[in-house]
């Protein structure tokens, strides 16, 4: 049976090996299976594996709490713990995880490390865990995929999400055309004025929003806690004596054919 050119291209891209993605970055805290609680501090620490800078594309990176299964669409971004970091800047993490980010199920809960590429992000990921005292819900379409864990502590696979940037999605009410005092969630917005009309026709006009809300004061407040600490490793200079000969002085005869030159 005789081939087509275009066949035979074919079965040579067929057999070529399929390249592999290996993760630039290693977690080591939280370890698999762990099991920690909501609204207390959790340490994470991870680390970069040797000769990963060719393989990054990108210095800056972000990390996520997620939930739900491995498979892409069965889990979802729950919080940002880090946006916009510096890699080899920091290795480790302090945080406190929001007791109503999300629920309770055995090993529901791992971290997304995204790195910037060119035309959008790659994706590392840590091994599950387990939060207790959560008091949140998850979304619905994650459940299934949760209930089918069982022991299962590998989280998913490196995802190379090419077609456009994850980003965590805005909290309900976070939105700049509602106002002020409905909104809710921890970033707000101020209302969005509208475009005046082509003819002044009113005096005056009531506000088209209420005043804000506000507490003043009266006594000493709290000492401030501290919610999130990012710290950076050490960074150590190694110096070395140049033990090489120095080179030879320019031999005569080089001189020699420089000023037959000079005319």
């Amino acid at each position: 049976m005789k081939l087509t050119l275009l066949q035979q291209h074919l079965l040579f891209l067929a057999v070529l090996p399929l390249k592999t993605v290996s993760s630039p970055v290693q977690f080591l805290q939280p370890p698999a299976g762990a099991i920690l609680k909501g609204g207390e501090a959790i340490d994470v620490q991870w680390k970069y594996t040797e000769n990963s800078e060719p393989e990054l594309e990108s210095n800056r990176f972000s990390l996520y709490l997620c939930a739900g299964g491995n498979d892409v669409d069965t889990y979802e971004l729950l919080t940002p713990l880090i946006e916009e970091g510096v890699l080899k800047e920091t290795s480790s993490l302090s945080t406190t995880i929001d007791p109503k980010s999300g629920g309770e199920s055995p090993n529901a809960y791992f971290l997304q490390f995204s790195i910037d590429v060119s035309n959008g992000t790659t994706s590392f990921y840590s091994d599950r865990f387990t939060l207790t005292g959560m008091t949140g819900a998850f979304p619905p379409h994650i459940v299934p995929a949760l209930q089918s864990l069982s022991d299962t502590t590998a989280g998913p696979r490196t995802f190379n999400n090419l077609s456009k940037r994850q980003v965590v999605p805005v909290p309900p009410g976070a939105q700049p055309d509602l106002p002020y005092g409905e909104q809710v969630g921890p970033t707000r917005y101020a209302p969005i004025p509208k475009l005046p009309p082509a003819k002044i026709t009113l005096k005056s006009a009531p506000p088209l929003f209420p005043t804000s809300d506000f507490n003043i004061a009266t006594t000493n407040l709290p000492t401030p806690t501290i919610m999130t600490t990012i710290s950076r490793p050490p960074k150590s200079v190694e110096q070395m004596e140049n033990t090489a000969a120095p080179a030879d002085p320019p031999k005569n005869d080089m001189q020699r054919f420089l000023k037959r030159w000079q005319d």
